[in-house]
């Protein structure tokens, strides 16, 4: 149990501190759109890095835990659900802010 909670916490943390970084990115990948194209950017981006941050956790607790019934030893089976979600969930967050900068992108163009 301690393997799955650990993994899910360290998941959750480093997928946060991705977020975060990737925040001050978009700052400057927005730099010269108005407020409310960048607005529209910032909602997404913020909603689909939270979400995916969360559902990466959840992935890497159950995936601990299946390893866990597979009697891998612990470290083993918290450890790497931890290092697999961490990557997916940078992979998606790209996604995400590409994403929310092809909507602002949009939100400037149209008329």
């Amino acid at each position: 149990m301690t393997a799955k909670i650990v993994s899910a916490i360290l998941t959750f943390i480093v997928n946060a501190g991705v977020g975060v970084v990737m925040v001050f990115f978009m700052l400057i990948a927005l730099n010269g759109f108005s407020e409310r194209a960048a607005s529209y950017a910032f909602v997404i981006f913020i909603g689909g890095a939270s979400l995916v941050s969360l559902l990466t956790a959840a992935g890497a607790f159950m995936t601990a835990g299946f390893l866990l019934k597979k009697n891998w030893s612990g470290f083993a089976a918290g450890a790497l659900p931890a290092v697999v979600f961490v990557g997916a969930g940078a992979i998606l967050k790209i996604v995400v802010f590409l994403v929310a900068v092809l909507v602002a992108d949009s939100v400037r163009t149209a008329r």
